[in-house]
């Protein structure tokens, strides 16, 4: 005789893994917590430092890796903000609050693909440069090319983010199981310039 699960085991089965949910929601709510709490203050005074002690010299190496500091904190302060809707969704049980305005999703969407890449970005651009003066010493680096690296590199990923979604070609979407918006592109079209920009601004 096979064993038929009555409606107080379902029930109380059902109880368990609503608590296990909502556990462990909380549990990662509290982990972004402690990354925002980590991060927000470690980088506003990183900013405050790194502006206040700024080399007067604009030709000298430590001036280009000062403005890279600045650059590199003040994008990191704003990937930092950019966690608080992800908290609250977590706080409540993945229920995105935020999220579920189509604007303020299209948003944050746009800016979660551009913010965290663009400091990837600078990182790499920062241990490049310090490779070049370690290996010839006396070269000179020139501060404008922060300028002008950042803002084409910064170009491209707005561009590839905004273009698809102001032609009516993609829309961004809260995912219940990543706690996020995310762009989902409307045609195929769309999707191949998806994959090719998202593969030319990450090599």
């Amino acid at each position: 005789m096979e064993y038929e699960p009555t409606n107080s085991s379902t029930a109380s089965t059902a109880a368990i893994d609503a608590a296990v949910t909502a556990a462990s929601n909380y549990a990662f709510a509290a982990l972004y917590i402690s990354c925002m709490i980590l991060g927000l203050p470690g980088n506003l005074v990183s900013l405050r430092f790194f502006i206040k002690n700024r080399s007067t010299d604009w030709r000298s190496n430590k001036s280009f890796f000062d403005l890279l500091y600045i650059l590199i904190a003040l994008v990191d302060i704003l990937v930092c903000a950019t966690v608080l809707p992800i908290i609250l969704s977590f706080l409540h049980q993945r229920d995105g609050v935020w999220f579920v305005n189509p604007t303020f999703c299209t948003i944050w969407g746009g800016l979660w693909e551009v913010l965290p890449h663009l400091s990837v970005f600078l990182v790499g651009f920062m241990s490049l440069s310090r490779t070049v003066v370690l290996l010839r010493p006396l070269c000179k680096l020139n501060p404008h090319a922060v300028y002008l690296t950042t803002s084409f590199y910064l170009l491209l990923l707005v561009l590839r983010t905004a273009v698809p979604v102001a032609l009516g070609e993609a829309v961004y979407m809260y995912a219940i199981t990543d706690v996020f918006c995310f762009e989902n592109p409307q045609t195929e079209a769309a999707y191949q310039f998806n994959s090719i920009s998202r593969a030319i601004t990450l090599a």
